[in-house]
């Protein structure tokens, strides 16, 4: 039997894993629409998320907390961020006041700050960890940034430190284009070359005849 901590968007839950299917009390990682449907049918613990980010500036206009159970579509495995041995899963939730422009990407682990953003086209796809580049034990992760309309793209990479705060390691362009799907290709666009160091490709437009303007940047993560 396999003990595994998951660390609830309204609760804390323990489960086990063993060899019987009769598990009702027990949850799969994988089984990602089990975990959401027991994070969402609990009714206390929200604040565990939530709270850190209420502006006192706005508390008439925060949204009730029953909200985010109605608007809640869904989590993504986006890999063990703190490598602690538990997966994390990601998942999106409305501004939470009218002081806030955006949807913002929150983690089953309260401790791992969320991450804003001033877009209302977030998905669960445009959030990915690219591993550990500084192999310090914990990972980075890419956003695709979308303005919603606009052709031309943002990706943004993150360091998670030690205190599970989201550094700013740079951001660059991504212009929508024939030969890069984003929901295929997003890996594609990173490659490790040692430690410390990352190779980025940046699309920063498309010419007359289709041809990418394009390179490859080189990052240090230290």
């Amino acid at each position: 039997m396999r003990c595994i901590v998951i660390v609830g968007l309204f609760f804390l839950i323990t489960s086990c894993r063993s060899g019987s299917k009769n598990v009702n009390s027990q949850i799969a990682l994988n089984d990602e629409r089990q975990i959401a449907e027991l994070l969402l049918n609990r009714k206390s613990g929200i604040d565990l998320n939530l709270k850190p980010y209420q502006k006192t500036a706005c508390p008439s206009d925060t949204i009730n907390k029953s909200t985010y159970r109605k608007i809640f579509k869904g989590l993504k495995n986006i890999g063990d961020l703190d490598t602690d041995g538990n997966d994390e899963f990601v998942f999106i939730l409305e501004s939470l006041n009218k002081c806030e422009e955006g949807q913002s990407y929150y983690f089953s682990n309260p401790k791992i700050e969320r991450i804003y953003t001033e877009s209302n086209c977030c998905h669960l796809s445009s959030l990915i960890n690219i591993g550990d580049i500084d192999e310090d034990g914990f990972l980075e992760v890419a956003e695709y940034y979308s303005s919603c309309a606009s052709r031309y793209k943002a990706i943004v990479i993150y360091h998670l430190n030690e205190e599970f705060k989201w550094e700013t390691l740079t951001n660059f362009s991504f212009v929508l284009n024939a030969q890069y799907d984003i929901l295929k290709d997003f890996k594609k666009l990173f490659r490790k070359t040692s430690k410390n160091n990352l190779e980025y490709f940046e699309i920063i437009d498309v010419d007359i005849k289709g041809n990418l303007i394009a390179s490859w940047k080189t990052l240090k993560v230290e």
